[in-house]
């Protein structure tokens, strides 16, 4: 029987796997051997929760890794599991052999290939082979595992009963070695839990005494005399080591050198930052991830997450599956995995990033938002909110704010805030609110939409009992136009030749100069509903309405909706990034146009582009503001507002996954009997039902990847599946078949 290789090219946007089948007399099948960042908070990060309770596993998660084919594995206190973005099934061996354990403690996928499995024994699956060493006793355990940067596999050995023996062992192709004094390592312990290699190579070691430095040769040991007086109670339940040579250790118990430590030069402290005390905490595992961040598992409180000099706790309340943290990996995508009393939890960066009361917002309820010159960003919803410099500040009614409800907000070439507050129009220079008086100190009224025109004067549509365009010139209103002369508006801006632009409530545009206007139809029909205006500096002006984009150039209107190739119709805001591409907040996602796309779309109003959209999987939560619903600020940083919450998105920082998704074919169903795929099936040529089930092993966003398969032999074309993993067949004749699946991972790799 021929065999044939799978393939993955990064020469393809899509991965893929190739299975050849034969039917002649019989059906054979022969299957190859292989198979954002944007600093944000934890609350920030994509987040899905696998709890106990919801039937994902039997026993409470212990450990987890991954392996080079994808798969993620998880063991528990009651065996190991296996995931595949959608399943969590318990594993067994392909060879038939059984784990020698029952409750799975370490877990660890290494550089070959393979998956070394700890606990009450020790074992090895390699080559879809498992081999369980011999030499495990049942009073010997295993608390952790390692590979060295040489490929060597070290574990922490456990003794029951009280025994002592040397702590740590290296996992030789078929027997265990454990160090002794000839190796360098003169202490014995009842346990290791923990394992770590330093910049230098060297090996650290968690004890129930001291904490173990080991290299060839030679080892020293470092143990708090606090310790001492505990008889084995603080333990070094896991190591961490930081590029500086120093190592962060978790001992379960607070205290003046418990809970997290850090241990530099011989010399012991707590983990400090302003807000929190490491020598307070319960600690009982820690990591650190590739970008620097330090995420602290503790006995009872969940994570702590450490970055620079800042921390947050993120806990069961949160949605955390479980408060105790036992043990955390990183995948190859960068995703965090978290293993919890009551679970299993995955944490991802989102492409758009959410504030909300949780990260330091007055209220869910923003209504508004507005750049500043120097990157700040205004929110207005119960209060006034400034966000600056990583920091939120607020201003409140009763503390500064003259007044309870705000309304449009605007910012002017000279770092004033424009404010509708009740029913006047303020100015804030950064220390006070001065009020705009009306004709006769009257009140201005509700304020729907300001803008700043090239003179510098200020201009406003008012609402209320009547509708105006009021113009004001340093405190005072100087001019108002009812409207008789200009129709009533929804939204407005000023264009770079001193023209004012209006999206009027009936949906048209309206571009009024020198007491005139005139009014340009929406191609939208008059039920569209005008939600922002916004003009570019060459005079191009466009309207977001409900029924699409409008666009108005050079005395001509064009409509960009779902025709066009927009995901849905209602597009809210507007804004260009700094590379001129066009950004829409749509009423179903976040839609990306190249400058490219928008120009032929000029050219030709039926031309259809060809957006990229981020929508609720990669964290836009749409929703409707009742004002200026989306604003760039000078550093490129994209903000929208919905009726809830502040989100952003950073183009320039929109990294893509660059991860290829292992693809693997998981099972084979001839006539309901399930095979497991290897090398050579045979199958009668009387069969009636196939089905081949696949999987893309991506984690960062699992419903965007795409497939398509292929049966060589049968289909003509490669099939769209879209996000099923699975195809069906149900009229093969004996002859020779080959089946192929391809897939691209969130970001169409």
């Amino acid at each position: 029987m021929k065999m044939c290789a799978g393939k993955q090219s990064r020469s393809s946007r899509w991965s893929s796997w190739t299975v050849c089948l034969k039917t002649v007399a019989l059906l054979a099948l022969c299957f190859p051997a292989c198979a954002l960042a944007q600093d944000q908070r934890v609350s920030q990060y994509a987040h899905r929760a696998w709890p106990v309770r919801d039937g994902f596993f039997t026993g409470v998660p212990l450990a987890i890794t991954q392996t080079t084919d994808g798969y993620i594995w998880v063991g528990t206190d009651s065996g190991l599991v296996r995931f595949d973005g959608s399943r969590f099934e318990p594993w067994t061996s392909p060879d038939g052999k059984k784990l020698p354990l029952n409750q799975v403690t370490a877990l660890l996928g290494v550089r070959d290939g393979s998956l070394w499995i700890g606990g009450e024994g020790l074992a090895h699956f390699a080559d879809r082979k498992l081999f369980v060493y011999p030499d495990f006793h049942d009073d010997v355990g295993l608390g952790s595992l390692l590979e060295d940067r040489a490929g060597n596999i070290w574990f922490g050995r456990i003794a029951a009963a009280g025994a002592l023996r040397t702590p740590i062992c290296q996992a030789l192709p078929t027997r265990t070695r454990c160090l002794d004094q000839s190796d360098g390592v003169s202490i014995q312990s009842n346990g290791a839990s923990g394992l770590a290699q330093d910049s230098e190579g060297d090996l650290w070691i968690g004890t129930d005494g001291p904490l173990l430095r080991w290299k060839p040769g030679h080892s020293e040991t470092y143990l708090p005399k606090e310790w001492t007086r505990t008889n084995g109670l603080e333990t070094a339940l896991s190591v961490v080591a930081l590029p500086d040579g120093s190592v962060m250790v978790c001992v379960r118990h607070p205290g003046a050198f418990g809970g997290f430590q850090r241990l530099s030069m011989g010399h012991w402290e707590p983990v400090r930052v302003p807000g929190f005390d490491g020598s307070k905490m319960t600690a009982e595992s820690a990591f650190r991830d590739r970008d620097g961040g330090i995420w602290l598992g503790t006995f009872d409180a969940g994570i702590y997450h450490i970055h620079g000099n800042e921390f947050e706790r993120f806990s069961s309340e949160d949605g955390l599956s479980g408060d105790r943290v036992s043990a955390f990996y990183q995948d190859r995508e960068g995703g965090i995995w978290v293993a919890t009393s009551g679970g299993v939890d995955y944490f991802h960066p989102r492409k758009v990033t959410t504030f909300s009361k949780r990260e330091g917002l007055t209220s869910d309820a923003g209504d508004g938002v507005t750049a500043g010159w120097d990157n700040s960003v205004w929110l207005n919803e119960n209060s006034l909110d400034l966000l600056k410099n990583g920091h939120i500040h607020a201003i409140r009614t009763g503390h500064g704010l003259p007044g309870r409800m705000i309304t449009a907000v605007f910012e002017d070439s000279f770092g004033k805030l424009w404010c509708g507050i009740d029913h006047d129009l303020y100015r804030y220079d950064g220390s006070k609110f001065d009020r705009v008086q009306g004709g006769g100190d009257r009140s201005t009224r509700f304020m729907v939409g300001i803008t700043q025109d090239s003179r510098h004067d200020i201009w406003a549509e008012v609402s209320g009992h009547k509708h105006e365009l009021i113009r004001v010139h340093g405190l005072r209103v100087v001019e108002e136009y009812p409207d008789s002369i200009i129709p009533s508006a929804r939204a407005l801006a000023a264009g770079p030749d001193g023209m004012l632009w209006l999206g009027l409530r009936n949906g048209d545009l309206a571009r009024f100069h020198d007491g005139h206007a005139d009014i340009f139809p929406s191609p939208g029909g008059p039920k569209s509903f005008v939600y922002q205006v916004v003009v570019n500096s060459e005079g191009t002006v466009f309207a977001t309405t409900s029924v699409g984009l409008v666009g108005w150039k050079d005395g001509t209107s064009h409509l960009l909706s779902s025709k066009n190739g927009l995901p849905c119709d209602p597009v809210i805001g507007a804004a260009w990034d700094n590379h001129d591409a066009l950004w829409l907040y749509t009423g179903c996602g976040l839609a990306r146009i190249s400058k490219e796309d928008v120009a032929h779309w000029w050219r030709d109003d039926t031309a259809v582009v060809a957006p990229e959209v981020l929508d609720v999987s990669d964290g836009v939560r749409p929703g409707l503001p009742n004002f200026n619903p989306m604003a760039r600020t000078p550093d490129g940083r994209l903000w929208i507002v919905t009726n809830s919450f502040l989100q952003m998105v950073d183009p320039s920082h929109l990294a893509p996954n660059n991860i290829l998704p292992p693809i693997q074919i998981e099972k084979i169903a001839v006539d309901r009997k399930v095979y497991e795929p290897n090398d050579s099936l045979a199958f009668s040529p009387l069969m009636r039902d196939l089905e081949i089930d696949y999987a893309a092993l991506s984690f960062v966003n699992a419903q965007k990847v795409r497939y398509r398969y292929k049966l060589e032999g049968r289909d003509t074309m490669w099939q769209e599946a879209g996000n099923r993993r699975q195809a069906f067949y149900t009229d093969l004749h004996p002859g020779a078949y080959r089946f192929r699946v391809i897939a691209s991972n969130d970001d169409l790799l």
